[in-house]
């Protein structure tokens, strides 16, 4: 993303912001881009929170950020890479070497609750998957099971004809509150 490297992201967003709500734009960044360059990411990103923006670390666990630096970042998610969710629904309770996809969701949902983040978990696609991020506390899950990609046309009919995507248009394993400042494709889990 050359806008980082070049430091020019935040006036972007700023220009194109335009009066809107800042709390209803979140911007992902991955966890290797800001760390190639840790002194720029990190000033773009409390540029961005100074904002009001939300920021997202995407695709957190597979890259190489230490501890000691991620909880000097300005965010405000992280997002459990798709890498861990897709092994729970594939662990053998009785073999513990294929449980290490639960293991490290559990240890990043616990790190963001220390860090005081929210915790959103990628590709969740069977309902397994689901029910362990609740028991865990995930907060909100993106992925096949809430919904297929779709054209935006599509995503217009369907909130003019459903309204607010709730518990109607989600997967029955949850009862949730009607979003407020969650991304159009995200879905919270309690």
């Amino acid at each position: 993303m050359r806008e980082l490297a070049s430091n020019t992201i935040a006036d972007t967003v700023k220009a194109g912001l335009d009066g809107l709500n800042p709390r209803l734009l979140e911007v992902e960044i991955t966890e290797s881009l800001v760390m190639k360059n840790l002194d720029t990411g990190v000033l773009v990103l409390r540029q961005l929170r100074a904002l009001g923006v939300r920021v997202a670390m995407d695709d957190f666990g597979i890259g190489y950020s230490s501890l000691s630096r991620i909880s000097h970042l300005p965010l405000t998610r992280l997002k459990i890479d798709k890498l861990f969710v897709r092994s729970i629904d594939n662990a053998d309770k009785d073999n513990n070497a294929d449980n290490d996809g639960e293991e490290l969701a559990r240890a990043v949902i616990a790190l963001g609750r220390a860090l005081r983040l929210e915790v959103i978990a990628e590709g969740v696609e069977v309902p397994q998957q689901l029910e362990f991020l609740r028991a865990e506390n995930c907060g909100e899950f993106q992925g096949y099971l809430g919904g297929q990609p779709m054209p935006a046309q599509h995503v217009l009919k369907l909130l003019t004809t459903h309204g607010k995507p709730d518990a109607d248009v989600l997967p029955p394993l949850s009862k949730q509150p009607a979003p407020d400042d969650v991304g159009a494709d995200a879905h919270r889990l309690h």
